[in-house]
């Protein structure tokens, strides 16, 4: 997994290694993360999230010098995605918390499930509008993650989705979708 904050840091997770670069990939740092299996990253600023195979969501305010776990836990974390202090998490898997899509609007503090089913392979945030990438379709959000809708792409197994400005780009079995509105 791999994270970019701002135009010099990228954050990146490699096997059971959690690695920082400050200066556009040309050096990196290890750092110790908490958990053995870290599976998803994202960042913004100093913050960084990251999911876990099964320990669920941990974050970082310092580019992840040291680590502590949000209140989402026991769940396997494939996709995050943040803002401000909006953490957006897509999982996986019969953890105990089931699978779906989850929201905290308070810095992971708290969690509630905002989408209750299927598995969230990808998360792309920008602005108010989140899409997940799950394995029935594309899902859109117009309010930072509160609510979804399904889109024009079902029935699809959909394992990453892109957005920048009015492009979305998704990638799935039977090819690449590509939508500007």
């Amino acid at each position: 997994a791999l994270a970019q904050s701002g135009p010099n840091t990228i954050a990146a997770q490699y096997g059971t290694g959690t690695y920082v670069s400050t200066n556009k990939g040309a050096q990196w740092t290890s750092v110790a993360f908490p958990s053995v299996y870290p599976t998803a990253l994202a960042a913004e600023g100093a913050t960084v999230i990251a999911g876990t195979s099964n320990d669920g969501v941990f974050y970082s305010t310092n580019m992840g010098q040291s680590w502590s776990p949000t209140a989402l836990r026991n769940i396997h974390v494939e996709a995050l995605a943040l803002r401000d202090s909006i953490y957006l998490a897509g999982t996986s898997g019969a953890g105990v918390n089931g699978g779906g899509l989850y929201r905290s609007t308070d810095s992971g503090l708290h969690w509630s499930q905002s989408y209750p089913r299927h598995a969230q392979w990808a998360l792309a945030l920008e602005d108010s509008d989140a899409f997940a990438a799950t394995d029935v379709g594309i899902l859109r959000s117009t309010d930072v993650g509160a609510s979804w809708s399904p889109t024009s792409v079902t029935d699809q197994w959909v394992s990453s989705i892109f957005r920048s400005a009015s492009i979305v780009v998704a990638g799935c079995g039977s090819g690449v979708y590509v939508s500007t509105d």
